[in-house]
């Protein structure tokens, strides 16, 4: 599985188990503002999304908004590595 995939898939994961929200509605292009998650809730999802990748993910936190939508946030969690390496 590609990274990306990988890191979506442990978003869509702690978002479906953790704030309870149905996997029909956990698409790439959801925002978190459609998903009902505020910045509260985002600082949650990255200490959850911490416990699940174990690596701490708060510096990548100030790339993610409301607005942000999953497809962002799973290359946003990949972080400068991968990023470098696609281009």
């Amino acid at each position: 599985m590609a990274p990306e995939h990988e890191a979506l898939d442990d978003l869509t994961k702690v978002l479906h188990r953790d704030f309870r929200i149905p996997h029909e509605q956990l698409r790439p292009d959801a925002t978190f503002a459609e998903l009902g998650l505020d910045s509260l809730m985002l600082m949650e999802l990255l200490v959850r999304l911490e416990e699940v990748v174990g690596d701490e993910l708060g510096d990548r936190l100030t790339r993610l908004s409301s607005t942000s939508t999953l497809g962002e946030a799973s290359v946003v969690l990949l972080g400068p590595t991968v990023l470098s390496a696609d281009g």
